[in-house]
């Protein structure tokens, strides 16, 4: 040992303590722990909301540990959140970033649920998804899949918490879109007012039934009554259909378009919502109007029948068809001359009043015998009529030779 030089001796003593330095350094100190970002506390949010720090109280809300959210803490995160957005709409700050730093806040679940906070987001939204659309569309219109509001709205939508979705804003959403791309389908909006129980005074406005029957026109919906039946008793509420029923009646006559006739024809069948009188003059005028072969055109033939067996329906279907400026007739003038003399013998047995009738009037119109034709001719098909009926007993004689004296 005694070779041992005091080199080799601090040597071996330095080995001897270097674990235990190790094993010190390894150990955290109590300031390891702390975190980069100081925690706020329920009197520093206190302090934010009196002082309306909106924002850093809002990137500070979930500093309060579960345990210690308790009903003061909510309450101050539901006026903040509230104070916010009216802070932003004060100061029309309707850039995209505000936006959707709006829509981050609020799908914060302890922000979610605060129905004040989200009428007014949906406010905040309208304002800005206008203001977006107007500058898109500045210089000239954007197709719809390249215009990114429709994504702001889309998300908006979306992340809307359908408990408290207003009917107000589903209309005016789809008010907003068609506003700037009319070709739009809304029923996305719209649907969720149908739904609903107090969406009377919206059910009666043309533009939710438009858009209804627009939607209803791209499935195959229609082609099934028990299907459409469902449909509309599960996505229309009765206080909605109650309300809608009679435009829905007032569509099934002339100045509507063809399409839509049917298809309310259909949902008031499907809803056993079509009275007698109504189902009679509206399959009258369908088969008047060239009918198509399908379900419609044989309940029309099968109503015709009936008809005929009840002087009292048709005397109010003729009552009805009398007061049109433009009698139907759109039947005479089809090509399918076949077609026509079947139909044409069928109404003459089942309905030979209305034929008379559209004779007269052609007649009087052709002599000049009244002033009240300011449409012009009242009979359209009046000529075809009379040509096809030559050699026939479907007009009496004598307007078959009052017709051929006029010409």
């Amino acid at each position: 040992m005694a070779g041992i030089t005091k080199h080799q001796n601090n040597r071996t003593s330095f080995l001897i303590v270097l674990p235990f330095i190790i094993l010190l350094t390894a150990i955290p100190s109590a300031n390891a722990f702390k975190t980069t970002v100081e925690r706020y506390d329920i009197r520093d949010l206190e302090i934010l909301e009196k002082e309306k720090n909106y924002l850093e109280f809002l990137a500070h809300t979930n500093d309060i540990r579960p345990t210690e959210r308790n009903d003061h803490w909510k309450d101050m995160v539901y006026n903040v959140s509230e104070n916010f957005v009216d802070d932003l709409m004060a100061r029309k700050q309707f850039s995209k970033e505000t936006f959707q730093f709006l829509e981050k806040i609020g799908s914060r679940p302890n922000i979610r649920g605060n129905e004040i906070f989200q009428i007014k987001r949906g406010q905040y939204a309208l304002s800005y998804l206008k203001k977006c659309f107007i500058i898109s569309n500045k210089h000239k219109t954007v197709p719809r899949k390249d215009n990114t509001c429709f994504h702001d709205l889309d998300n908006f939508w979306n992340n809307t918490a359908k408990d408290f979705i207003n009917l107000e804003l589903g209309m005016k959403l789809a008010e907003l879109t068609l506003d700037f791309y009319p070709d739009s389908d809304v029923w996305m909006f719209l649907s969720k007012v149908a739904s609903s129980e107090f969406a009377a005074p919206y059910c009666k406005q043309e533009k939710l039934i438009g858009q209804l029957l627009k939607y209803l026109n791209k499935t195959s919906l229609p082609h099934n009554s028990d299907r459409l039946k469902d449909y509309l008793d599960k996505n229309i509420s009765s206080a909605c259909w109650n309300a809608m029923t009679p435009y829905l009646q007032k569509r099934l006559f002339p100045e509507t378009k063809t399409n839509d006739k049917k298809l309310a024809f259909l949902m008031l069948q499907a809803k056993k919502s079509l009275p007698e009188k109504l189902k009679d003059t509206y399959l009258t005028l369908f088969m008047l109007n060239g009918p198509k072969i399908g379900p419609v055109f044989n309940e029309a033939w099968n109503i015709m029948k009936e008809l005929g067996n009840d002087y009292r329906r048709r005397e109010y279907v003729l009552s009805q068809l009398k007061n049109m400026q433009i009698l139907p007739g759109k039947l005479f003038k089809g090509p399918d001359i076949k077609r026509l003399k079947i139909i044409l013998e069928y109404f003459h047995q089942n309905f030979p009043e209305y034929l008379d009738y559209y004779g007269k009037t052609c007649i009087n119109y052709l002599k000049g015998n009244s002033t009240q034709y300011n449409l012009g001719n009242p009979t359209p098909g009046c000529h075809e009529l009379f040509r096809t009926s030559k050699n026939t007993n479907w007009l009496s004689s004598s307007l078959q030779a009052k017709y051929w004296e006029s010409l």
